[in-house]
């Protein structure tokens, strides 16, 4: 990439933005949890601190309260960890863990982004193939509503009040969505469009453009020539499909973790073959990368 344009891109996203983040990671047998500057020339973790002698798996962040809801896996057994801050540039974090574990497997968590931090999420057992959603406060509630299928990702909606549940069975993708009491509402049948590959079916790890509600989702695709490739797609309610945008990774990158956007700007972080990791900033104005910087985690979550 030209050296001028890098830097030229980013002063214009600090000029613009807040640059500052929260990303989740798991090294050294602890779950990890720092601040990003994602403007900076060279991004690293700041401050990190860490919940012990466990991985983190999924994750959601409430904007307004700054709480950072995680589960804590220990040896296959799963509970909720609430951690909050001051705000996304603090370092000091006040620690909340559940009482009770759950012998499931949490495939997602979304912040109703509200003061009450409802969380919204989908879980699956081992021995069936159902996926069940259920609200958390500050426990599980009983199971709504479950059906048949593979989970592929979920989005609550905040301008909508509406909590969308992707998922796939023998027939193709499809969105459920359920009202704020998870009672159902609706089911459509889910495509892709403007792919310059074939859609592999994988999870989709929806995240939330909270500046203007847009769905975002990640795909994984197979080139020509049998390689990875992975790419950002926006979700259009009124068709039912995924327009994959002009914000393509590059051959063999694995997107671990796309930030919500609160701006036209989006960040993920990805790893390539060889284990290193790098982090990818895309305008949502044009649609298009801006800029590829080497990162020193793995990153699993990014708010």
């Amino acid at each position: 990439m030209n050296t001028l344009f890098f830097f030229l891109a980013l002063l214009a996203i600090g000029a613009t933005v807040s640059s500052a983040g929260i990303v989740i990671y798991n090294a050294n047998g602890n779950a990890n949890i720092a601040t990003v500057d994602y403007s900076a020339p060279f991004p690293g973790v700041v401050g990190p601190v860490y919940v012990p002698n466990c991985n983190a798996t999924v994750s959601t962040y409430n904007y307004l309260t700054n709480s950072l809801t995680f589960i804590r896996d220990v040896s296959g057994t799963e509970s909720f960890v609430t951690a909050n801050t001051a705000d996304t540039n603090s370092t000091n974090w006040k620690f909340t863990y559940g009482t009770s574990n759950y012998q499931i497997q949490i495939e997602g968590l979304s912040s109703d982004q509200t003061k009450y931090n409802n969380i919204y999420g989908a879980y699956t057992k081992t021995g069936n193939t159902n996926i069940y959603i259920f609200q958390y406060v500050t426990q599980i509630t009983s199971s709504y509503y479950y059906w048949r299928g593979s989970y592929r990702g979920q989005v609550f909606v905040p301008s909508l009040q509406t909590y969308f549940v992707a998922y796939t069975n023998g027939t193709g993708l499809y969105m459920k969505s359920f009202n704020t009491r998870l009672q159902y509402l609706s089911e459509v049948k889910v495509s892709f469009a403007n792919n310059l590959y074939p859609i592999t079916d994988t999870p989709l790890n929806l995240v939330l453009n909270l500046a203007n509600n847009a769905i975002i989702a990640t795909v994984q695709m197979t080139d020509n020539t049998g390689d990875v490739v992975y790419g950002l797609a926006t979700y259009d309610l009124t068709t039912s499909t995924f327009l994959v945008n002009r914000m393509y990774g590059y051959s063999n990158d694995v997107f671990t973790a796309t930030s919500p956007a609160m701006n036209n700007y989006l960040y993920t972080f990805a790893i390539d073959s060889m284990g290193q990791n790098y982090l990818y900033t895309w305008s949502l104005y044009t649609n298009t990368f801006l800029t590829y910087r080497s990162f020193p985690e793995t990153i699993i979550g990014a708010f």
